[in-house]
């Protein structure tokens, strides 16, 4: 199965810090930049934590959590700072394994790099027909 790799949100966001998730060997498990969750709407460590959850298969009654440089756990309810932290599953000495993600209508067949272009995702035209018959049932 051929690799695809993929832009970094990091590396969009150019002109901001970062807040990188690391694994206890060293291995990159995410990257944030600081900017985009400053201004998305939940500028806390809580969702730092929930989207790094979502990035690896979870340990059951064994959850991760995220440590500054002394090992300490971040509080989740405060705002993150750049820098780098570590990632680990309580109780748990092994690499987390990273989660397959969404899955779509064809489970071993990668994206098209280039975008899709069906008409199953494209709801406009299907949504568009359904308002038009709706509000006509109304009229009526």
């Amino acid at each position: 199965m051929t690799t695809l790799l993929y832009e970094l949100a990091v590396d969009s966001w150019a002109d901001t810090d970062s807040i990188d998730i690391l694994s206890s060997t060293n291995s990159r498990i995410a990257s944030f930049p600081l900017a985009f969750v400053e201004r998305g709407g939940d500028n806390t460590w809580r969702y730092v934590l929930d989207v790094v959850n979502q990035l690896v298969y979870p340990i059951p009654d064994q959850p991760g959590v995220i440590t500054n440089t002394k090992g300490e756990p971040v509080n989740l309810a405060d705002a993150p700072l750049k820098g780098s932290y570590r990632y680990e599953q309580l109780g748990s000495t092994a690499e987390p394994a990273f989660s397959r993600g969404p899955e779509y209508f064809t489970r071993f067949r990668a994206p098209n790099p280039e975008g899709s272009f069906s008409t199953r995702s494209d709801s406009k035209r299907s949504s568009t027909n359904q308002v038009g018959s709706s509000r006509a049932a109304v009229l009526r």
